[in-house]
């Protein structure tokens, strides 16, 4: 998915992909190289930096409550596509906490079946 988006983030005017982030430092810079950006294995060194405002999260599911809070705990605004994993917080708590923050999150539920994709 972390290569979807970074190809679509080309698209976007006035959009600077910064850094990639990744499990390892070989994967994050296997897919960093290829858009001229860099990587790191450091979620929290990123978060931390002033020249990220915003976080594009592209992780399992499972790991989804975890970056997206960690994300706004840094103040960092937030794009999250389908399926946001809130574990035991029903999702309008999760939400809320979001409002109630002063960064901008874009939590987006798409579910699209395609022959491309194999969905049967």
């Amino acid at each position: 998915m972390g290569n979807t988006h970074m190809a679509a983030w080309n698209f976007v005017v006035g959009a600077k992909v910064t850094v990639v982030v990744g499990q390892t430092l070989d994967d994050a810079v296997k897919l960093a190289s290829k858009y001229g950006v860099e990587g790191s294995e450091n979620l929290d060194k990123v978060l931390r930096r002033d020249d990220i405002d915003a976080v594009d999260i592209c992780t399992p599911t499972y790991l989804h409550r975890q970056h997206v809070e960690y994300a706004a705990e840094y103040g960092k605004h937030i794009l999250l596509e389908t399926p946001p994993m809130v574990a035991s917080m029903p999702v309008g708590a999760w939400l809320y906490q979001l409002e109630v923050s002063p960064i901008d999150h874009y939590l987006h539920r798409l579910l699209v079946i395609t022959p491309a994709i194999g969905y049967q």
